[in-house]
């Protein structure tokens, strides 16, 4: 098996491990699309793949909570602030460049306070 072809079925499964842990969490929202959107910016060199797994993963799980009848999974207008919060906490990874408990520590904070501004303040603009 190829190395590109392993790297995608692990990415599939980061994803769909991602969505369902939303789902099953869902009142409390204990889940790490947050973390594999900041580890796709810090990790993955190519770019359009880093952006692709948090933004998947969130819809992933937006359609898991539709159609399983949980939750509203697509909200309103709000939530696009959510998959630009995203975009941006993969772009806050980018700015990693050696990965050390202190700047993985510094990162990981900033990329939440970064995510629970931007998403809070979105929701409360336009929903």
């Amino acid at each position: 098996m190829s190395q590109l072809k392993t790297n995608f079925i692990i990415a599939g499964l980061l994803v769909f491990f991602a969505a369902t842990l939303k789902v099953i969490t869902f009142p409390l929202s204990f889940n790490p699309i947050i973390a594999i959107a900041f580890f796709s910016g810090a990790v993955i060199k190519d770019r359009k793949f880093s952006f692709a797994m948090p933004l998947l993963a969130m819809f992933v799980s937006d359609v898991m909570l539709e159609v399983l009848n949980i939750a509203p999974g697509f909200y309103g207008m709000g939530q696009i602030g959510n998959y630009l919060s995203l975009l941006l906490v993969t772009v806050l990874g980018f700015g990693m460049q050696k990965p050390s408990v202190w700047n993985i520590g510094f990162f990981s904070v900033m990329s939440s306070l970064l995510f629970f501004v931007l998403s809070n303040t979105s929701c409360f603009l336009f929903d």
